[in-house]
């Protein structure tokens, strides 16, 4: 269709009203959503007495809450892009206050949210009273030592280590110091502390699309503050992937202005938090070597990074360190769930036995993450574009989350938002939308049948259904968008011009 070089809006009742008025609604029905049909029906105060409290309990005293839930995510996601495409076509210091109002309005009332999605922010703060008030290192100790601490009743993972990495038990054990014993007061602390790390993101949001992309700052800071699972996810239930979007983030800024061992940095920054910004540092670091001048030059960088990160890790992991068990993630290889892994191990763990089938699944699906880091970082440095290594950043996730995670959760999301809203929208960041909408079927579609029942259905259906309800459409939409880019990627080449000799 050709372009009349007009802005075209998509029918007429949009015409009749000016983008930044549809601005202003989305925002308003979003802070509806969540202040009623959310934190109205779960809020803090009401439930904080009742241990373990989760949606599958709300929804046996109360049956009409799950269907609410569903409605309230479709109209969120409704709004959400009503407002992606406002924030698009307006501009000037009122759409900015709507944006931003919106984003902290919203997260101040989620706040109040009782985190009945999951227990994590219990073991946060658990993890962290045992080392600021009992002087213990949860490396070492569990939950189950304490009994009698407030927060063990509401602790899910009693028996585990901390999986987290050094940075986080040290913010979670400043966090304890401060938050006394009540229950009310830790949770809302903790949320505090993910709010301290939502802000730096929307600031890093910011700052690159003004730097390489001014025209789409306000656009990406929309898409990114108050897209409804980074808001439900971190200051609803309190999750901690957010300091992850963070570091991601950062290094995204540092390697725009070739820095890059300040962007290797933030990536072992992140993984000092939660593991997994590792993925992305092989990437990272090949830009980087593919970019500087001589081999002096990289070689200097390789030595200075390394070393730089070396000291990071030792000064981070030193109040702990017990030996290399201190970093084992062996534990890890053993849980499966909402995964192509998991369709694997369950369907095949009584033909090889568990042990030795998880640890064959483990070991390939971090030999794949590599290769498939590399040939990316490799594939994306042709385009010669600041844009390539957030993009690589957001294949090599991708590809984690979709092929090779042996334990997916629906906000391991979080770490692909603020990525995806600093780039233009392609096949590449679609599916990463969607994944932000999808994902959400987990708990509110197919966790009732599945997980919810009783007696439950045997390990090898649940798996299956599980993993192809909440990552079938994702995985069908990642192959379209490879086979798209394979034929354009054939296509380019057939047509090539050569050279006349």
């Amino acid at each position: 269709m050709p372009h009349s070089g007009k802005i075209l809006t998509p029918n007429k009742p949009f015409r009749r009203l000016p983008a930044i008025l549809w601005l202003g609604i989305a925002g308003a029905v979003c802070l509806v959503v969540y202040a009623f049909i959310f934190t109205g029906s779960a809020f803090l105060f009401t439930f904080i007495d009742i241990p373990k409290y989760d949606l599958r309990l709300m929804v046996e005293g109360e049956p009409y809450l799950l269907w609410l839930y569903r409605i309230g995510f479709l109209v969120l996601v409704a709004m959400y892009i009503l407002g992606g495409w406002s924030a698009a076509h307006s501009q000037g210091w009122k759409a900015w206050v709507i944006v931003l109002g919106v984003a902290f309005l919203s997260a101040g009332t989620l706040i109040f949210l009782y985190p009945f999605d999951a227990s994590d922010i219990f073991d946060y703060i658990m993890h962290g009273r045992m080392l600021a008030l009992y002087d213990a290192n949860p490396y070492q100790v569990t939950a189950v030592a304490y009994p009698l601490d407030p927060i063990y009743p509401y602790v899910g993972w009693v028996k585990s280590t901390s999986p987290y990495g050094p940075f986080w038990l040290q913010l979670s054990a400043l966090i304890a110091r401060f938050a006394g014993d009540t229950i009310v007061g830790n949770v809302i602390a903790f949320k505090l502390l993910d709010g301290i790390f939502y802000c730096i993101s929307v600031g890093f949001v910011a700052a690159i699309l003004h730097n390489q992309n001014p025209k789409r700052t306000l656009t990406g800071v929309w898409l990114f503050a108050c897209n409804p699972l980074v808001l439900y996810e971190t200051f609803g239930h309190g999750h901690n992937d957010i300091t992850l979007t963070a570091c991601l983030l950062g290094s995204v800024w540092f390697m725009i202005h070739r820095r890059y061992t300040l962007a290797a940095l933030a990536l072992v920054t992140g993984a000092l938090f939660k593991y997994v910004t590792l993925l992305v540092l092989p990437a990272a670091i090949l830009f980087a070597l593919i970019n500087l001048d001589n081999w002096k030059i990289r070689l200097r960088y390789l030595v200075v990074t390394g070393l730089s990160c070396l000291v990071l890790i030792v000064f981070a992991y030193q109040p702990f360190w017990v030996g290399w068990k201190t970093i084992d993630l062996t534990t890890r290889m053993y849980m499966y769930t909402t995964s192509l892994p998991t369709i694997i191990q369950t369907q095949f763990r009584d033909t090889f036995g568990i042990t030795t089938l998880s640890q064959a699944i483990s070991q390939v699906a971090t030999v794949l993450t590599l290769l498939a880091s590399v040939f990316i970082a490799w594939r994306l440095f042709r385009e010669k574009s600041w844009m390539s290594y957030p993009k690589a950043a957001l294949a090599i996730l991708l590809f984690y989350l979709l092929v090779t995670c042996l334990w997916f959760q629906q906000w391991y999301v979080v770490w692909l938002v603020g990525l995806v809203a600093v780039l233009p929208l392609s096949g590449l960041t679609f599916i990463g939308f969607l994944l932000s909408f999808w994902v959400m079927t987990k708990v509110l579609v197919f966790a009732p049948p599945l997980l919810w029942v009783r007696p439950l259905p045997n390990v090898q259906y649940r798996e299956f259904w599980l993993s192809v309800g909440v990552m079938g459409l994702p995985w069908l939409v990642s192959l379209i968008v490879l086979a798209r880019y394979g034929i354009n990627e054939v296509h380019a080449l057939t047509h090539k011009k050569v050279p006349k000799p």
